[in-house]
């Protein structure tokens, strides 16, 4: 998969893949640490987005974490 573009807008995080045109948002949920993705996942998606899907959410992770968006549970 090709590198994926990471922008940050207010309280979401917006992944795209340029060379497939697919994106997703995740959001700040209400409750700090969760994360809330659109409803791209509402219907059901192919091998090629779900692959993508899964990147997204890795790359949505580690920026939300970067952000100080998700805290720690003990």
């Amino acid at each position: 998969m090709s590198s994926l573009l990471i922008e940050v807008v207010d309280d979401a995080i917006v992944i795209r893949d340029p060379s497939t045109d697919f994106a997703v948002t995740y959001s700040r949920g209400l409750e700090r640490g969760v994360l809330v993705a659109d409803n791209s996942l509402r219907h059901d998606p192919s091998r090629a987005e779900l692959d993508f899907l899964v990147a997204a959410w890795k790359a949505a992770y580690a920026e939300a974490k970067a952000l100080g968006w998700l805290c720690r549970y003990k």
